[in-house]
């Protein structure tokens, strides 16, 4: 996930709660630091119930050099180590929503964090990692600690091909090159889908930030968050007319 921070001081119950039960269902859960360099990593949620012995793997922003973005935060006044490594977050370039030919480059941690995320899910894609992901110390198979593995495996396979640096926060690495099959055929933009509750999801992974289909008609940012509600059996996350409800 890569949301926007709510104050740490503001009661944010549902959405722990929400974590909780994502991470005890082996939901690997990713949050970018933030672009503010003076801020600290713990006056928002959720970066701020992240930690060392935490499964929230906290994302800050590097540039090509690997040194930290100079806007990136990383402030962390009780040393509680929130921030779990940094990844590319200068410069990072693709698709852009203005045309099917065109690239976009954008900065911040919230690319960074999507690169991570994608390296999640890459990893667990492999049946031998994600073995090892779900496996606990007694041999046997443990989703509510997969959270904290992964972010573990992230930061040895960062410290393992990049070394140790000065901050001793690892940087993102995998140390292989992933080949991307050309497209073939004619590029068609997607159609945006209008939900019950004013929500547009696009159906691929293309930026929103220039698609006026996410713009209200006075030019306010739509609200992209899917409807959550809390029952008392659990929790339940819908994403009305996109997809099945998905139940925790």
């Amino acid at each position: 996930m890569d949301i926007a921070g709510v104050p740490a001081n503001v009661q944010d119950t549902t959405a722990e709660t929400l974590r909780r039960s994502l991470y005890q269902n082996g939901v690997i859960c990713v949050a970018g630091a933030g672009n503010n360099r003076l801020h600290d990593l713990s006056l928002k949620q959720p970066v701020g119930s992240g930690g060392a012995n935490t499964e929230l793997i906290v994302v800050g922003a590097a540039q090509l050099d690997g040194e930290r973005a100079d806007f990136s935060t990383y402030i962390d006044i009780r040393r509680r180590g929130i921030l779990s490594l940094y990844a590319l977050g200068e410069g990072v370039c693709g698709a852009s929503s203005n045309s099917i030919e065109e690239m976009r480059c954008v900065r911040g941690t919230s690319p960074a964090t999507a690169t991570i995320a994608g390296l999640v899910a890459y990893h667990l894609a492999n049946p031998v990692i994600r073995n090892q992901m779900i496996t606990n110390s007694a041999g046997e198979i443990s989703y509510s600690t997969m959270g904290m593995r992964m972010k573990r495996f992230l930061q040895t396979q960062g410290t393992d091909q990049k070394g140790t640096w000065p901050d001793g926060i690892p940087r993102a690495a995998m140390n292989e090159e992933v080949i991307c099959t050309p497209a073939t055929g004619t590029a068609t933009a997607p159609a945006a889908v209008s939900t019950d509750f004013g929500i547009y999801l696009y159906r691929d992974s293309r930026s929103i930030f220039n698609d006026p289909g996410f713009f209200r008609a006075d030019g306010t940012l739509r609200h992209f968050v899917p409807a959550l509600n809390v029952i008392s059996t659990g929790l339940t996350l819908t994403l009305p007319n996109f997809q099945s409800p998905v139940s925790t």
